[in-house]
C-alpha cells in the first residue's frame, strides 16, 4: 500500500518520519477518527472496521486489474498477466411503451346502456301477441306499400279516420288518435279480388267524407298552410342543408390545417389526466358527430322524400326510397336484392348513410392523446465555487494557514483527480453544482470559471554548477536529479520575485506550436564523461480566470456533455512580456491570488526521483500527474506547450475543488486555529439559484391526419350527394307541407290519389315481393293543391 506525505506523528516524534498509507487515511476519513482529539468519537464498532476494510480490499483488487502501473514501472518485468473474465449479463433497460388500458368510465356507460337496451328489448319482444290472420304475418314493415295494404285491409280506418285537408304533422297526428290494432284476427276483412276496390259507390262515400271535412284547427286553410310551411318549406330546409354540409367540410379542412401546423400540440395537460382527457375527447367527438349527422340525415331524408313525392315514378321506387332511409342495412338490402329500377334512387341513399357511418367510426380518432417528452423550467439552489476567508490580514499568517490547511486536505487529491466525473469539476474548469440531485432528468445553465494557464521562459538564469541551483532575480532555486522525464516546480530558497506564479523545470522538451523549445539551460550531467551537461527548460507559469456558463445535468449534477475549453496552439514568449495577473477582489480571490501557496503544499508520494538514490526527495502528486498524463519516461517524448498549459489548468482546478469540498484530516483541522481559537480559514460555497429545464412526460392533443383526410373526403361526398335533393327539385305545394312518409302521411296521399285504386293490383298475401310487383305503377304523389283535388272530386 503506497504511503502519503502525511506523517504518523507530529514533528519531534520518533514516528514523524513515517508517512501514513492511503488505507490509513481512508479509515481515518470514513470512521471520523481524530488522532489528536478523540473527544468526538472514543470508540469504533467492529462491524464498521470490517465494512471499511472490505471496501479498501475491493478497491485494491479493482485497481490492480483496471489501472495500469506508472510509466516508471512499465520497464520492469511483469510477473503475471491480468485477464478479465468474459461473461454475459441481462440488463434491465428503462423504456417507454404503449399498452392497452380499459377505461372504467366508458365501461360503466356501456354497461348501463346495455342494460337499458336489454330492458327495452323485453318491452318490444315479450308482449302477448293476438291471434293473427295468416296474410298479416307476412308484413315486416310499415313502408309505403305495406301501409296502403293495411289501410285497405282495415275498413274501419277509412270510416273512422278523419279527413285532413292540410297534411301537417300536427293535423295528421290529431286525426290519427284512433284506437286500432292493425294486425289481428277480428277486424273485418274485405273480400280479396284481383284489383283494389274502386267504383262509383266508393267515390261517393269518400267524396261525402271530403265534402264535410273535420278541421283539427279553427284557423283557415291558408293560415294553416302558411304556419306549417314556415319551418318546413323547401328553401329553409335547402338552406340549412347547404350550411351544415358546407360547415362539415370546413371543420375537416380546419382540422387538416391544424394538424399540418401542429397547433394542437400546444394543448397540454399532466400525464395523470391522460385517461380522463382521452375519454372526454372521445365522448365529445362521438356526441358531436352523432348529433350533427342526425341533423344532416333528417334534412337530407326530408328533402329526399319531398323530391321523391314530386317525381313521376313507380310507387315501388318511392317505397324503396322511403325504406332505404331507415338505415344502412335497409338501403343495402334495397340496392342488392331489389329490382333495377330502384337502384338509381337507393344507391345515393346507401352512399349517404354509409358516409355517415364512416364519420361515426373515424370522428372519435381525429384527436387523440399523445404522451411526449416535455421540458418545464424549475428553479433550483446551487452551490458555487469555494470562497476562502482568512481570520488574519497578515500575509505570513495567511501563508502558514494555507499550507497547514492544504497539508491536511490535498492528500485526497488523487481521488478527486481520477477518471470518474466529479460534480463541479471538469478539466480546467470549476462550475456550480446542485445542492441535491433532482428527481427528474433535465438540464440547466450554471456559472463557471475556466482557469487559463500561460507559461513563458526566463532569460536571466544563472546556473551554479557546484550546488545545482539556479539564481533568478536574486532568488535561488534548487534542482533535483531524476532518472525519468519530469516536469516539476523548483523550490525557492528565498521569496520569489514573481508573486502569483510558479517556476517549473522540465527534463523533457516542451515545444510550442511552431516546434520551438525555447531557451535551454545546461546543467552538469549526473552520469557520463566528466564535464558533460544536460539541457533542461526553465519557465514560469501564471494563472488567469475566464468567467462563463455551462450546462449541467440535473440528476448526475455533472456536465451534460464535454464543455471544457482546451487550447489548440501556444507559443513560447519571455515571461516578462506575458505579464502577471493583478490581485483579484472577486469571489475567486484565493484561487487567483494564492495559488502559488496551494501548489507548493502538494504532498509527496513514496516514489523517489531516482532509484539509484532512494533517500533523495520523492516526487509530488503533481509530478506523478504529469508523468501519467504525458507518458513521460527516461528518454522523454516531446510535449506541446498548449497541452502542458491545459494539464496544469486541470490540476490547479482539482486542487481548488479539493480544498473547497473536502475537509482536512482531523488532526490538521484541530491545529488549524488562530490566536483567538477561531478557524484560521473559513470556506463557504457561494449559494445561488439556477433555472433548470427539467425533462418530464406530459400528454397533449394529437391530430390524426389519415382520418382527417378520410373525413374530409367523406364530407365532400355527402355534400355532393345532398345537392341532388336540395338544389334540383320540382315545384310543389302540398309537398312543402308533407315532411315525412309515416303511415298517416301515406294514408293521406293514398286518399288524395284515387287513380291508385284502379291501377294498383290487389295483393292477397302482402309479402314484400308481391307488394313491390304490384307497386310498379307510375304516379306522382305530390304536386297539386288540396283545393284542386276537391274541385276534381
Amino acid at each position: 500500500m503506497p504511503l502519503t506525505g502525511v506523517p504518523l506523528s507530529r514533528a519531534g516524534s520518533k514516528w514523524s518520519s513515517w508517512g501514513m498509507s492511503v488505507a490509513d487515511m481512508t479509515l481515518l476519513q470514513q470512521l471520523e477518527l481524530y488522532p489528536f482529539n478523540t473527544t468526538l468519537r472514543t470508540g469504533v464498532y467492529l462491524h464498521e472496521v470490517e465494512n471499511e476494510l472490505a471496501k479498501i480490499v475491493a478497491s485494491m483488487f479493482w485497481t490492480l486489474g483496471h489501472a495500469p502501473p506508472l510509466s516508471a514501472y512499465t520497464s520492469l518485468p511483469q510477473p503475471f498477466d491480468v485477464p478479465f473474465l468474459a461473461g454475459q449479463a441481462i440488463v434491465t433497460q428503462l423504456v417507454i411503451q404503449d399498452r392497452l388500458n380499459l377505461d372504467i368510465i366508458s365501461i360503466v356507460e356501456c354497461l348501463l346502456a346495455s342494460l337499458a337496451l336489454l330492458g327495452l328489448s323485453f318491452r318490444f319482444s315479450s308482449l302477448r301477441r293476438a291471434k293473427r290472420d295468416g296474410r298479416a304475418t307476412t308484413i315486416h314493415g310499415l313502408d309505403v306499400l305495406q301501409t296502403i295494404w293495411l289501410y285497405r285491409y282495415h275498413s274501419q280506418l277509412s270510416a273512422g279516420l278523419e279527413q285532413v285537408q292540410v297534411p301537417t304533422d300536427m293535423n295528421l297526428r290529431r286525426a290519427g288518435m284512433l284506437q286500432v290494432q292493425l294486425i289481428d284476427g277480428t277486424a273485418p276483412v274485405r273480400e280479396a279480388s284481383d284489383s283494389w276496390e274502386f267504383g262509383p259507390g266508393k267515390i261517393s262515400e269518400d267524396a261525402h267524407t271530403l265534402s264535410e271535412p273535420t278541421y283539427p284547427s279553427d284557423k283557415p286553410l291558408k293560415e294553416q298552410e302558411r304556419l306549417a310551411s314556415r319551418w318546413t318549406s323547401d328553401w329553409v330546409l335547402r338552406l340549412l342543408s347547404a350550411i351544415l354540409h358546407s360547415a362539415l367540410v370546413a371543420i375537416h379542412v380546419f382540422l387538416a390545417v391544424l394538424c399540418r401546423m401542429k397547433l394542437e400540440h400546444r394543448i397540454t395537460f399532466p400525464l395523470a389526466q391522460q385517461s380522463f382527457v382521452a375519454w372526454l375527447i372521445s365522448t365529445i367527438a362521438t356526441g358531436f358527430i352523432t348529433i350533427y349527422t342526425v341533423g344532416l340525415v333528417f334534412l337530407t331524408q326530408t328533402l329526399s322524400i319531398k323530391r321523391s313525392l314530386c317525381k313521376t315514378q313507380t310507387l315501388t321506387v318511392t317505397h324503396d326510397t322511403v325504406a332505404a332511409w331507415r338505415g344502412v342495412g335497409s338501403a343495402l338490402a334495397a340496392s342488392v336484392f331489389h329490382q333495377a329500377p330502384s337502384l338509381s334512387a337507393v344507391v345515393p341513399v346507401l352512399m349517404y348513410l354509409g358516409g355517415v357511418l364512416i364519420l361515426h367510426i373515424s370522428s372519435p380518432t381525429l384527436l387523440t392523446v399523445q404522451v411526449f417528452n416535455s421540458t418545464v423550467p424549475v428553479s433550483v439552489k446551487t452551490q458555487g465555487i469555494p470562497k476562502f476567508a482568512f481570520a488574519s490580514n497578515n500575509s505570513s499568517s495567511i501563508e502558514t494557514s494555507l499550507r497547514s490547511y492544504a497539508e491536511g486536505t490535498l492528500p485526497f487529491l488523487p481521488f478527486v483527480n481520477s477518471s470518474s466525473p466529479t460534480p463541479g469539476l471538469e478539466g480546467g474548469m470549476l462550475y456550480s453544482i446542485l445542492n441535491a440531485p433532482e428527481s427528474g432528468p433535465g438540464n440547466g445553465t450554471v456559472d463557471a470559471v475556466r482557469i487559463n494557464m500561460t507559461c513563458g521562459y526566463l532569460t536571466d538564469q544563472v546556473v551554479n554548477s557546484t550546488w545545482l541551483t539556479i539564481s533568478i532575480l536574486g532568488s535561488e532555486y534548487c534542482l533535483t536529479y531524476t532518472d525519468i522525464g519530469i516536469i516539476s516546480p523548483m523550490d525557492p530558497n528565498t521569496r520569489s520575485g514573481f508573486p502569483n506564479s510558479v517556476l517549473f523545470y522540465s527534463t523533457v522538451p516542451i515545444l510550442d506550436s511552431a516546434g520551438y523549445p525555447g531557451p535551454l539551460v545546461a546543467i552538469p550531467a549526473r552520469t557520463g564523461p566528466s564535464g558533460s551537461t544536460v539541457d533542461i527548460q526553465v519557465f514560469r507559469c501564471s494563472l488567469g480566470l475566464v468567467n462563463g456558463s455551462v450546462t449541467v445535468d440535473s440528476q448526475s449534477r455533472i456536465l451534460s456533455n464535454d464543455q471544457a475549453i482546451r487550447k489548440d496552439s501556444s507559443a513560447w514568449l519571455p515571461f516578462r512580456d506575458i505579464g502577471n495577473m493583478t490581485a483579484s477582489k472577486g469571489p475567486y480571490d484565493a484561487l487567483a491570488n494564492d495559488w502559488e501557496s496551494w501548489y507548493t503544499a502538494i504532498p509527496f508520494s513514496n516514489i523517489p526521483h531516482s532509484f539509484d538514490e532512494p533517500a533523495d526527495t520523492s516526487m509530488t502528486i503533481a509530478d506523478m500527474f504529469f508523468i501519467e498524463r504525458f507518458h513521460l519516461n527516461a528518454t522523454g517524448s516531446a510535449v506541446t506547450l498548449h497541452q502542458f498549459e491545459d494539464a496544469l489548468a486541470e490540476f490547479i482546478a482539482s486542487i481548488y475543488w479539493t480544498l473547497g469540498h473536502i475537509p482536512p484530516l482531523p488532526g490538521y483541522a484541530a491545529a488549524n486555529l488562530d490566536a483567538k481559537g477561531l478557524p484560521a480559514i473559513g470556506i463557504t460555497l457561494l449559494q445561488g439559484n439556477s433555472v433548470f429545464v427539467a425533462d418530464t412526460f406530459e400528454a397533449r392533443l394529437d391530430a390524426n391526419m389519415s382520418f382527417i383526410i378520410l373525413g374530409t373526403v367523406v364530407s365532400g361526398v355527402l355534400f355532393l350527394l345532398s345537392l341532388q335533393y336540395s338544389v334540383f327539385r320540382n315545384p310543389t305545394q302540398d309537398g312543402e307541407i308533407i315532411t315525412g312518409m309515416g303511415p298517416l302521411h301515406i294514408i293521406w296521399l293514398y286518399r288524395n290519389h284515387r287513380e291508385l285504386e284502379a291501377e294498383l293490383e290487389q295483393v292477397v298475401y302482402p309479402t314484400t315481393s308481391n307488394l313491390r310487383k304490384a307497386g310498379m305503377v307510375r304516379t306522382r304523389l305530390a304536386g297539386r293543391s288540396v283545393e284542386h283535388f276537391i274541385e276534381d272530386t
